[in-house]
Protein backbone atom coordinates (compact mmCIF):
# COMPACT_ATOMS: atom_id res chain seq x y z
CA UNK A 1 0.00 0.00 0.00
CA UNK A 2 2.82 1.94 0.89
CA UNK A 3 4.85 1.63 -2.31
CA UNK A 4 1.76 2.47 -4.21
CA UNK A 5 1.48 5.86 -2.35
CA UNK A 6 4.71 6.66 -3.17
CA UNK A 7 4.41 6.08 -6.69
CA UNK A 8 1.65 8.07 -7.37
CA UNK A 9 3.38 10.68 -5.13
CA UNK A 10 6.38 10.34 -7.89
CA UNK A 11 4.07 10.18 -10.74
CA UNK A 12 2.39 13.32 -9.91
CA UNK A 13 5.38 15.19 -9.35
CA UNK A 14 7.09 14.32 -12.88
CA UNK A 15 3.70 15.56 -14.26
CA UNK A 16 3.53 18.67 -12.54
CA UNK A 17 7.36 19.13 -13.49
CA UNK A 18 6.50 18.31 -17.22
CA UNK A 19 3.71 20.79 -16.88
CA UNK A 20 6.31 23.47 -15.52
CA UNK A 21 9.02 22.86 -18.27
CA UNK A 22 5.98 23.46 -20.99
CA UNK A 23 4.91 26.62 -19.34
CA UNK A 24 8.45 27.94 -19.70
CA UNK A 25 8.99 27.22 -23.68
CA UNK A 26 9.84 30.58 -25.16
CA UNK A 27 7.45 31.00 -28.18
CA UNK A 28 9.35 30.61 -31.89
CA UNK A 29 9.43 33.86 -34.23
CA UNK A 30 6.52 35.23 -36.23
CA UNK A 31 8.44 36.09 -39.46
CA UNK A 32 6.83 37.57 -43.01
CA UNK A 33 9.84 37.20 -45.20
CA UNK A 34 8.78 38.50 -49.04
CA UNK A 35 11.23 38.00 -52.02
CA UNK A 36 10.87 41.09 -54.60
CA UNK A 37 10.91 39.82 -58.40
CA UNK A 38 11.00 41.74 -61.98
CA UNK A 39 9.97 40.33 -64.62
CA UNK A 40 12.74 38.70 -65.87
CA UNK A 41 13.06 36.77 -62.81
CA UNK A 42 16.06 38.59 -61.06
CA UNK A 43 15.50 39.81 -57.75
CA UNK A 44 15.19 43.64 -56.51
CA UNK A 45 16.99 45.62 -54.30
CA UNK A 46 15.99 48.67 -52.28
CA UNK A 47 11.89 47.86 -53.48
CA UNK A 48 9.82 49.27 -50.36
CA UNK A 49 7.35 46.44 -48.85
CA UNK A 50 4.43 47.48 -47.46
CA UNK A 51 2.31 45.03 -45.40
CA UNK A 52 -1.02 46.12 -44.17
CA UNK A 53 -3.75 44.86 -42.21
CA UNK A 54 -7.56 44.74 -43.16
CA UNK A 55 -10.69 44.69 -40.55
CA UNK A 56 -13.23 42.31 -40.82
CA UNK A 57 -14.67 44.34 -43.79
CA UNK A 58 -12.00 43.97 -45.55
CA UNK A 59 -10.87 47.66 -45.28
CA UNK A 60 -7.01 48.55 -44.89
CA UNK A 61 -6.03 49.47 -41.43
CA UNK A 62 -5.65 47.40 -37.96
CA UNK A 63 -2.97 47.04 -35.56
CA UNK A 64 -0.34 46.04 -38.53
CA UNK A 65 1.21 48.80 -40.91
CA UNK A 66 4.56 47.79 -41.29
CA UNK A 67 6.98 48.88 -44.51
CA UNK A 68 10.98 47.61 -45.03
CA UNK A 69 13.16 47.87 -47.94
CA UNK A 70 14.52 44.66 -49.68
CA UNK A 71 18.33 44.19 -49.38
CA UNK A 72 20.44 42.90 -51.95
CA UNK A 73 18.95 39.75 -52.36
CA UNK A 74 15.51 41.11 -53.04
CA UNK A 75 14.09 39.89 -49.53
CA UNK A 76 12.32 42.30 -47.07
CA UNK A 77 12.47 40.53 -43.32
CA UNK A 78 9.45 41.18 -41.10
CA UNK A 79 9.28 40.55 -37.67
CA UNK A 80 5.99 40.20 -35.55
CA UNK A 81 6.94 38.81 -32.12
CA UNK A 82 5.79 42.06 -30.75
CA UNK A 83 2.39 41.61 -32.28
CA UNK A 84 1.71 38.26 -31.36
CA UNK A 85 0.48 36.72 -28.08
CA UNK A 86 0.47 33.28 -27.16
CA UNK A 87 -2.13 30.81 -26.76
CA UNK A 88 -4.17 33.28 -29.69
CA UNK A 89 -5.86 30.90 -32.34
CA UNK A 90 -4.30 31.92 -35.56
CA UNK A 91 -2.25 35.38 -36.37
CA UNK A 92 -3.16 37.54 -39.59
CA UNK A 93 -3.66 38.24 -43.24
CA UNK A 94 -1.78 40.98 -44.81
CA UNK A 95 -2.49 43.23 -47.77
CA UNK A 96 1.11 43.45 -49.43
CA UNK A 97 2.02 46.29 -51.44
CA UNK A 98 5.65 46.38 -53.22
CA UNK A 99 7.22 48.96 -55.36
CA UNK A 100 10.31 50.51 -56.88
CA UNK A 101 10.82 53.49 -59.52
CA UNK A 102 7.66 52.46 -61.96
CA UNK A 103 7.09 48.67 -61.37
CA UNK A 104 4.60 47.78 -58.34
CA UNK A 105 2.71 44.53 -56.84
CA UNK A 106 -0.18 43.88 -54.90
CA UNK A 107 -0.63 40.55 -52.85
CA UNK A 108 -1.76 39.21 -49.53
CA UNK A 109 -0.13 37.01 -47.52
CA UNK A 110 -1.04 34.25 -44.36
CA UNK A 111 1.21 34.98 -41.58
CA UNK A 112 0.92 32.05 -39.04
CA UNK A 113 1.92 32.42 -35.76
CA UNK A 114 5.83 31.00 -34.41
CA UNK A 115 6.95 30.12 -38.21
CA UNK A 116 8.29 32.45 -40.89
CA UNK A 117 6.59 32.65 -43.43
CA UNK A 118 7.18 33.22 -47.17
CA UNK A 119 5.98 35.29 -50.15
CA UNK A 120 7.42 35.45 -53.63
CA UNK A 121 6.15 39.03 -55.44
CA UNK A 122 6.72 40.40 -59.04
CA UNK A 123 6.93 43.76 -59.76
CA UNK A 124 6.03 44.96 -63.22
CA UNK A 125 4.74 48.49 -65.08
Amino acid sequence: MKTKKIQFLLSAALVLLALNFQACKKPGDTMALVTVYDVSGGTVSGATVHLIGVDTDGNPGGRIDVTETSGSDGVASFNFNEYYKRGAAGFTVLDVYADKDTLGAKGIIKVEEEKTNYLNITVED
